[in-house]
């Protein structure tokens, strides 16, 4: 990425509101200049973007990409497994501070807040493993983790304490258990936070969360479990297809399965009901989120994986 472009453009990147008049090609071999057509990465935010039209003075505009050119990029896994990398080394360098723009989220400090943020990111994409990749083994190294990497690093580790829970469908009290045991006993920003590991799992067209934290703090989860509504069960999920039984790929004495507890109105509440339940979650989670903010706020100097 050393080709620099003359100016080019004076369009605002429509997510960020960055002031972008300038590109680099994604290779320094690369000497072609963006055109109609082209898509960008925003350096500030990470969101991608296209330059669609040309203004009255022959400049290059830059607006949303449509779902369809998105549909587009993902159906090509090499292309959008690039554009992924490109993404997490600009988050990584947001988190860490080298990021020499560094304008609307400078105050983000766990990986995981990007996968609310990027809206064009999805579980499967598996982007956190990509920032936390970049933050602690370098700038030009890259990682996914497998399910025998989680398996071996995480699973079959005696010092963690593993947690699945179902996102997608959604499982409604699962958002407020995360948050919660994060925020208010790994709190982001402060080093107790890397002992917090959350990560995603695609399992039979499902998308399944895990969260690691040291068995010996185990007994904060069951804490936050019951605190939340829900609680901790010793096993993991399976699933019964045309094949017979299947059992969730990662497995040991040390993982654990989130479900809702048994009197819990998941079970015998309405549709309204269930949907007020997620109303009141969404509200919850966005109160710890505010409360943090301000203390971020509070404390300007504290930066995680400084």
């Amino acid at each position: 990425m050393n080709h620099s472009f003359e100016k080019i453009s004076e369009s605002l990147c429509p997510s960020c509101g960055m002031d972008l008049d300038s590109a680099l090609a994604l290779d320094d071999k690369d000497v072609r200049k963006p055109d109609v057509g082209s898509i960008a990465i925003c350096a500030n935010c990470g969101i991608i973007s296209v330059y669609s039209s040309e203004n009255e003075n022959g400049k290059l505009v830059l607006t949303e990409p449509s779902e369809e050119l998105l549909k587009d990029l993902r159906a090509d896994k090499k292309i959008w497994d690039y554009i992924i990398r490109i993404k997490a080394g600009i988050y990584a360098s947001i988190i860490s501070g080298k990021n020499p723009l560094n304008r609307g989220q400078e105050r983000i400090t766990n990986p995981v807040d990007f996968l609310t943020i990027d809206t064009q990111i999805s579980p499967e994409d598996q982007m956190m493993h990509e920032i936390t990749s970049r933050i602690d083994e370098g700038e030009d190294k890259f990682g996914t983790l497998t399910t025998e990497d989680i398996q071996e690093r995480y699973a079959n580790n005696p010092d963690c304490f593993c947690i699945v829970s179902m996102v997608k469908p959604y499982r409604v009290g699962t958002n407020i258990f995360t948050v919660s045991l994060e925020y208010n006993h790994f709190k982001p920003g402060t080093d107790k936070n890397k002992d917090f590991q959350f990560m995603f799992v695609k399992w039979q067209d499902m998308i399944y969360s895990i969260i690691v934290i040291p068995y010996k703090e185990r007994d904060l989860a069951y804490k936050v479990a019951e605190e939340t509504g829900m609680r901790i069960s010793d096993g993991i999920p399976v699933s019964i297809t045309g094949k017979g039984e299947e059992v969730f790929p990662i497995h040991s004495p040390r993982v654990f399965s989130l479900s809702n507890a048994k009197d819990s109105l998941i079970y015998t509440g309405s549709a309204e009901d269930i949907k007020k339940l997620g109303e009141e979650e969404d509200d919850k989670v966005n109160n710890i989120f505010q409360k943090h903010e301000k203390w971020l706020i509070a404390n300007p100097a504290i930066l995680e994986y400084k």
